[in-house]
């Protein structure tokens, strides 16, 4: 969610003042939702690049630094065999798990936004530039433009509208890190996880 932000700032960020993201225009000059998109989807790559060569840089932590996982380990096949942790390469399939990883959260967030942006700006006809603007002043004295994007489609109620947004952003994020090899070679994993994030408090106002 808070690279949508970067989106709807041409990568800076507004509770920093820095900018941190990609330089993806101005939105006011997005005249269709798949510029939006588009946007979108260049700040997620920008850092997703980031992040995958941050990976190939540090490389594999020693495994002698690592933290013991003794649950994780009963449960892990050949650790209690080798009477090793998981963190030791004591599970059988210890280099396939020591691969990098996504862990991409929120992005029924990012879709439940992109759905309000869709609908109210270029289906209905709302400027960008009252709906950034809003933003900035966190919905204060724009009420009923706030009440407008809250009433768009959102993820979680069986709504085509919206659920073939997310299922879109689930599907091109899941190819695009799974594009990426690490020295050895392999995939990285890819995790999902809803909005519980403390990013959260950093990230400003969009639909909700």
């Amino acid at each position: 969610a808070k690279l949508f932000e970067f989106a709807l700032n041409d990568g800076w960020d507004p509770y920093t003042g820095q900018k941190l993201g990609a330089a993806t225009g101005d939105p006011r000059n997005f005249h269709t939702y798949e510029d939006l998109l588009h946007a979108y989807k260049t700040q997620v790559a920008h850092h997703y690049d980031l992040l995958w060569n941050f990976t190939r840089a540090v490389g594999q932590f020693s495994i002698e630094d690592r933290p013991p996982f003794p649950i994780q380990s009963a449960f892990m096949d050949d650790c209690i065999k080798r009477g090793k942790d998981v963190s030791q390469a004591g599970g059988r399939y210890y280099r396939e798990l020591e691969s990098g990883s996504f862990v991409d959260r929120a992005l029924t967030d990012v879709a439940d936004c992109l759905a309000a942006l869709k609908k109210v700006v270029y289906e209905e006809g709302v400027p960008m530039a009252e709906v950034l603007d809003a933003i900035k002043a966190d919905f204060v004295g724009h009420e009923d433009l706030r009440k407008r994007l809250d009433d768009a489609p959102k993820f979680g109620n069986d709504d085509d509208y919206v659920d073939q947004i997310t299922f879109d952003l689930w599907q091109w994020t899941k190819h695009k890190a799974l594009s990426y090899r690490d020295t050895e070679g392999r995939r990285p994993t890819v995790y999902r996880q809803g909005a519980a994030w403390p990013t959260g408090r950093v990230t400003g106002s969009c639909q909700n």
